[in-house]
């Protein structure tokens, strides 16, 4: 097994979600407007540089979801800081809740996402409609599809 740090890359940033929602990102970006809202009732989305503090803040937030549908995989997706505008870099705020986090009030373009790693957090089966969304991005995704053990931060790669 190995430490999750070993997947992230320099200069990105991770955002986890359940793994169905993956698509939707691939489409609309990350929309600030879906995510959380702020105690002013401003939207917002949380990200880290972190896949480790990005996976824990999505699997606690994401909990009754997962025991309502029984599937237990998260999509960590990874935006490219290169890929994104200055305007939107600038706009990046320390998460005042979550060590390590950040928030963002505007959206990311789909085209800044960069990598994608499926992230199964009770058993090793690997995600084919994620697997195809990745191979068919121009330019392709880097997708990861693993086995997590969200308890010590490790994780095997699945085929």
């Amino acid at each position: 097994m190995k430490p999750i740090a070993e997947l992230e890359k320099t200069g990105n940033l991770y955002h986890a979600t359940p793994v169905w929602k993956v698509e939707y990102l691939f489409d609309d970006g990350l929309r600030a407007d879906c995510g959380r809202k702020s105690t002013n009732g401003r939207p917002y989305q949380c990200l880290s540089p972190s896949i480790k503090v990005a996976a824990d803040m999505a699997r606690i937030t994401n909990e009754a979801a997962f025991k309502e549908t029984g599937y237990w995989v998260l999509g960590i997706i990874g935006f490219d800081m290169a890929r994104l505008p200055e305007s939107i870099r600038l706009q990046l705020e320390s998460d005042p809740r979550l060590h390590g986090g950040l928030v963002t009030y505007v959206d990311f373009p789909p085209e800044s996402i960069d990598q994608v790693i499926v992230a199964n957090l009770r058993e090793g089966k690997s995600d084919n409609v994620i697997k195809r969304l990745c191979e068919s991005s121009r330019p392709p995704v880097l997708l990861h599809q693993i086995r997590y053990f969200d308890s010590d931060g490790k994780f095997v790669l699945m085929e």
